[in-house]
């Protein structure tokens, strides 16, 4: 028998971050209705603190953990949160699952 409850997504864990991510709560309108330019750069978004997320909960194993730590300035992210530098491309998303890996594997954070 399958579960109908709506599992909670990715915009659903932005909302319950520290500091009040502006997520959009409704859903992106059709690609008939925009042209791609204007839905990438959310989905590229969307896309990169998805990766960082998952890498996230992969280290900590706790949903509350996981958003502490994104919501929380860094001084190896020069004083930004996780969250921000991923969302600002996708370097800053790759800078960010380094400093968890470094942190998951006994490196210096």
């Amino acid at each position: 028998m399958s579960d109908n409850r709506k599992r909670p997504g990715l915009a659903d864990h932005l909302r319950q971050f520290p500091g009040g991510v502006d997520i959009e709560r409704n859903p992106l309108p059709s690609r008939d209705v925009l042209d791609d330019a204007a839905i990438e750069p959310g989905i590229e978004i969307q896309s990169r603190i998805d990766r960082v997320f998952k890498m996230c909960m992969s280290v900590y194993r706790d949903e509350d953990r996981a958003r502490e730590f994104l919501g929380r300035r860094h001084m190896m992210l020069d004083n930004k949160t996780p969250l921000e530098v991923a969302s600002e491309s996708d370097a800053g998303a790759d800078r960010v699952i380094n400093l968890i890996g470094r942190a998951a594997y006994g490196g210096a954070v």
